[in-house]
């Protein structure tokens, strides 16, 4: 019996667009997983064969690399590898700018953003300041009325 251990992100499911934004191709809606094409998820595939190592054994890029040469041979092996070495790395950097902006954005929008207690205590200011301009309001008409009295 073998054991395998996956982020849920390794081959587990398919986020669909709508996923990641609601809009793509320039603006049209994102679709949902169920009007994703079913083509998109059938296509070639490569099966790298690692069952020589030892149970337990933690794969290494080079031991990937080996893998793909014995596949493809030493040209086409070192290609492919350097081709998914690349998108990952460049996939990592845009996740890494992705999440710092993100991070950035939020402690921006936080600092205009306050908390329940805040938000609550400063609509009850405003209902005693709005009680304070009707009173005041009041006196003003009452005041007007007792000098054209007086005239």
């Amino acid at each position: 019996v073998e054991q395998i251990n996956l982020s849920t992100h390794n081959g587990t499911h398919v986020d669909a667009p709508w996923h990641f934004s609601s809009i793509m191709d320039g603006g049209k809606r994102a679709m949902t997983i169920d009007e994703a094409p079913l083509d998109w998820f059938f296509r070639p595939g490569v099966k790298l064969d690692f069952r020589h190592f030892a149970d337990g054994y933690v794969v290494t890029a080079p031991d990937v690399e080996a893998e793909l040469a014995r596949l493809l041979g030493p040209t086409g092996g070192h290609y492919a590898f350097g081709a998914a070495r690349a998108a990952f790395e460049a996939g990592a950097r845009l996740w890494q700018t992705l999440t710092r902006s993100t991070g950035d954005y939020l402690v921006e929008e936080s600092r205009d953003v306050v908390g329940r207690h805040e938000l609550e205590a400063f609509h009850q200011d405003v209902e005693g300041l709005r009680d304070g301009v009707e009173r005041l309001a009041a006196r003003l008409e009452h005041l007007d009325r007792t000098s054209e009295r007086a005239l």
